[in-house]
């Protein structure tokens, strides 16, 4: 189970890399495009044309590519996905519930599969 989790989650921190670096390139060939876009994904979480166009140039002042990751991918590049934590959350997490089973029904490994069926073997 804890595989599979890091799988994922360094599936989705390669797509968020990759998205990254097209950003980046986009700012480069372009950046008076970017601040444009970004001036339009500002106006449309509800600020004015002009409140949107201000905000955009100051926060491409502070940090461009901050700044369009946040508003146009959805996520701040400092904090990335980080598979080997997720893994290490999943395998806690499985070990916590073979040892909340192991209290609900001591004796056993595994827990009850709900089964009150007499012909029925249980798990």
């Amino acid at each position: 189970m804890a595989l599979g989790e890091y799988v994922s989650v360094s599936a989705q921190r390669d797509t968020e890399q990759a998205l990254l670096q097209q950003e980046w390139r986009e700012l480069r060939a372009d950046p008076s495009a970017e601040l444009d876009e970004l001036a339009a994904l500002l106006e449309g979480k509800g600020l004015s044309a002009a409140t949107a166009r201000t905000a955009a140039e100051e926060l491409t002042d502070h940090d461009p590519m901050v700044a369009h990751a946040e508003v146009e991918l959805g996520f701040d590049p400092a904090e990335l996905t980080k598979p080997w934590q997720a893994r290490a959350v999943v395998r806690l997490v499985v070990q916590r519930g073979r040892v909340a089973a192991a209290d609900r029904h001591p004796g056993r490994t595994r827990p009850h599969c709900g089964s009150r069926s007499p012909s029925r073997r249980c798990c």
